[in-house]
């Protein structure tokens, strides 16, 4: 297995909202326009390529939709445009519970983006790596994708990963849940590792989603300082060896052709709470609602 994403969906996010950037001093902030003329204004910290990916995302269309979304208090609380969206959806089902900036959820989109996940089918072959995994994508572009896998344990030690000193010794000074991200490599490799945290205390660490930071071996000191100093729970920090990456058009094949993957957007109470060893169950049975 190996290559990246899928192309844009259907253009009906697009049609139902004209998306303008707010440029008030300092803050980040999106006005989402409707037909009837009425804007709804979310805060968010999104890249020029999350900007571009919202207008093709499809949620449901119709009357009801529009309603809800000039009629939703959309500017209390999220700060990213994927619980947004989620709130959207939930609501459009009929769940019109208030919907906080860090409850769990998770639903099926039609395309990849930074943050979502590939969560595998039963067309997997069996042993394999990625039999029953679920894969957090990183980074996407058009020409590959790279992602981490969440939910396989690794079989040994942290002290086993053949790093260079010093990143060998704070590796195993973390006391953290450690899993294999990626494809196993002979020793002679030197491994990347990468950390998952949900908090937002971790200096060089970088947003993928709304309470999901992602850092790599040049944190390792800082996140190791953190957790000694008892700033973070090290339960909190996961450290994931090795990644996976496609060429964009191969994994395209993975997903509509082979249908090896379902790609699904997911709070990060969903991926961090929920147990490795029974995500990928949690995450089948929102594929099969």
């Amino acid at each position: 297995m190996a290559s990246s994403s899928s192309s844009s969906s259907s253009a009906s996010f697009s049609s139902l909202m004209q998306p303008q950037v707010s440029r008030s001093s300092g803050s980040k902030r999106k006005n989402l326009r409707t037909r009837s003329g009425r804007t709804v204004r979310i805060s968010c910290e999104k890249s020029s390529e999350e900007m571009r990916d919202v207008k093709t995302l499809v949620p449901p269309s119709g009357g009801s939709f529009r309603k809800q979304l000039t009629s939703m208090p959309c500017s209390s609380g999220f700060r990213d445009w994927r619980s947004f969206r989620a709130a959207l959806l939930m609501n459009e089902a009929g769940q019109q519970q208030q919907q906080q900036p860090h409850q769990a959820w998770a639903h099926q989109i039609s395309c990849l983006e930074p943050g979502s996940v590939l969560v595998a089918t039963s067309a997997v072959q069996r042993h394999s790596l990625f039999q029953n995994s679920v894969v957090l994508i990183i980074q996407s572009s058009e020409s590959s994708c790279k992602g981490l896998i969440l939910n396989k344990l690794m079989p040994f030690p942290v002290d086993d990963v053949p790093l260079m000193e010093p990143d060998a010794i704070r590796l195993a000074e973390l006391t953290c849940p450690a899993f294999v991200a990626g494809p196993h490599f002979p020793f002679s490799y030197k491994p990347q590792v990468h950390l998952l945290t949900s908090s937002n205390h971790l200096r060089g660490y970088r947003t993928l989603t709304d309470g999901l930071y992602l850092g790599q071996s040049h944190t390792l000191r800082s996140t190791v300082s953190s957790v000694q100093r008892g700033l973070v729970d090290p339960e909190d920090v996961r450290i994931l060896v090795n990644e996976v990456e496609w060429e964009r058009q191969q994994l395209e094949v993975e997903i509509r052709a082979s249908n090896w993957w379902k790609i699904l957007s997911c709070s990060s109470d969903t991926l961090l709470q929920v147990p490795a060893s029974q995500l990928w169950r949690s995450l089948t049975r929102h594929l099969e609602q």
